[in-house]
């Protein structure tokens, strides 16, 4: 690729506003990603994984650091070659944040680029160096409703390893209570450091209130929220149009598998129902409001 071109890009990337779509694993994320995907202000893509790739820089640098000092005595009257400081190792993880927001060829005129990314709980607070004028959009869903999502889409997956985990619904629920409850509160821990850079979006509001929800959401990253923009956001994001299936009618196969809220109710027995009430994630649903039993 020209290095001007490169150099093109990237200026233009600075001229839009970036931002994560952020939460745990069937929160919601891919829904409100299409959601505002269908802005035609806004491209928002997932999954892209930085966390894969910005996890493993530092021991790379290191590494290269390590062999380069090694190899210092036989440069002897040979230029100091380049070793990583703090500075270059942040910009070089900020480049891999820019290239996967500039790669996509996907509606290259948009104002506003997103990027979801579920996983990126795990390196956030670099993440929010890097990019700093980046926004971020935490998706929080009903953690009972979140683990018999993840239930079901790991038997529909396949997933690797996953006939190894807890034997039905209840055993899986009460193994990874602490799983949703640390993905929740190490978004809201960030989002108390910056409130101005942080937005909690309810997934029940964009069932129930798509157009108020969105529209919140919209302000918050700028972009324009008349009734034709957030009209085309609920469409782009509506359950039917996803899934082939009204809301509510269950594909146990899809990935959107039923579109609703408060469904754990059918699937929870009194065991798993009194485990989570004395659990510390009983106390965080408590809080964030999830109180019905």
């Amino acid at each position: 690729m020209p290095i001007q071109n490169l150099i093109s890009r990237l200026q233009d990337f600075d001229e839009k506003q970036s931002f994560f779509v952020v939460g745990s694993a069937k929160s919601g994320t891919t829904r409100l990603m299409r959601c505002l995907d269908g802005h035609d202000d806004i491209f928002c893509s997932g999954e892209d994984m930085s966390d894969r790739i910005i996890n493993e820089i530092p021991k790379l640098v290191e590494a290269y650091n390590k062999e380069t000092v090694t190899a210092l005595p036989n440069q002897t009257g040979v230029a100091t070659p380049f070793l990583y400081t703090q500075q270059s190792f942040e910009e070089l993880c900020a480049f891999v944040l820019y290239q996967q927001f500039i790669s996509h060829p996907a509606n290259p005129d948009a104002k506003f680029l997103g990027s979801k990314q579920p996983d990126l709980l795990r390196i956030i607070d670099p993440v929010a160096a890097f990019l700093p004028e980046a926004k971020f959009l935490h998706i929080i869903r009903d953690g009972r409703d979140v683990l018999v999502s993840a239930w079901h889409h790991n038997l529909q997956a396949k997933t690797p390893g996953f006939e190894t985990t807890p034997p039905d619904l209840g055993a899986f629920v009460r193994a990874n209570l602490d799983t949703w409850k640390r993905a929740v509160e190490i978004y809201r821990d960030f989002g108390r450091k910056h409130p101005d850079r942080y937005k909690e979006v309810r997934y029940e509001g964009l069932l129930e209130a798509p157009e108020q929800t969105l529209a919140e959401v919209l302000d918050f990253i700028g972009a324009e929220s008349d009734p034709e923009h957030l009209q085309s956001c609920v469409a782009h994001g509506d359950f039917k149009r996803m899934s082939g299936r009204a809301r509510g009618t269950e594909d146990r196969t899809s990935f959107f598998r039923k579109g609703v809220a408060g469904d754990w109710s059918k699937h929870f027995d009194e065991k798993t129902i009194a485990a989570i009430k004395a659990s510390d994630a009983g106390a965080l649903l408590e809080e964030l409001g999830y109180t019905g039993w």
